[in-house]
């Protein structure tokens, strides 16, 4: 009987730690909702150091999972202060080949081993979904995000990644922003933060 009661407390933290743990998103779009163009070292075609610093007072101390097309525009990889899941589905031996052995960098075959990798080892920290579109597409698709960052960027960049708009709208957000500023040469001197939660939670 004691053997029993065990089990059923560690099943029941396992499912309860399932509920609790916060997964969300985090992307910057133009106002068309493009997210860069194929092929480009650069995630966005515009230098915007504000938001920069945004994504990474948020993300410092926290988990990234991104495919690897998304991991190849860091410009440390991987970026310090941080975990980071790459999605690929090369062996792990011949990623760590390419890109070393560290201990914040971590390997999965495929979305649902990235989340699982996470629930299991790094639980502890807050996962933040960073592209590219595929990974996106996949997070809104299961369901699996209970909050959105979008970082707005009030113009039209040409591009021809695009956020997956439409499985995004088809949940209820409740959602705010905030206005930030920028010194930067953008073509616009401020952008907004939006933040997206389920009206569930």
């Amino acid at each position: 009987m004691c053997h029993v009661l065990v089990i059923l407390k560690y099943l029941y933290r396992g499912f309860h730690d399932l509920l609790v743990m916060k997964r969300s998103l985090i992307v910057a779009l133009d106002q068309e909702w493009g997210m860069g163009n194929r092929g480009s070292p650069q995630p966005m075609p515009v230098y915007v150091p504000e938001d920069l610093q945004h994504f990474k007072e948020t993300t410092t101390g926290n988990t990234l999972l991104c495919g690897r097309k998304t991991f190849e525009t860091f410009p440390e990889k991987p970026l310090p202060n941080r975990n980071t899941i790459v999605l690929s589905h090369q062996s792990e031996q011949s990623l760590r080949d390419e890109y070393g052995v560290h201990d914040n960098l971590y390997f999965a075959d495929g979305f649902e081993d990235g989340l699982s990798m996470h629930y299991l080892d790094l639980s502890d920290t807050t996962l933040y979904v960073a592209g590219g579109q595929t990974v996106y597409q996949s997070a809104l698709e299961q369901g699996l995000v209970d909050e959105a960052l979008i970082s707005r960027f009030p113009i039209s960049l040409g591009c021809d990644m695009r956020f997956p708009r439409e499985t995004f709208q088809q949940y209820d957000w409740d959602a705010n922003h905030h206005v930030i500023r920028t010194e930067a040469d953008t073509g616009f001197n401020e952008f907004r933060i939006e933040q997206y939660t389920k009206e569930s939670l």
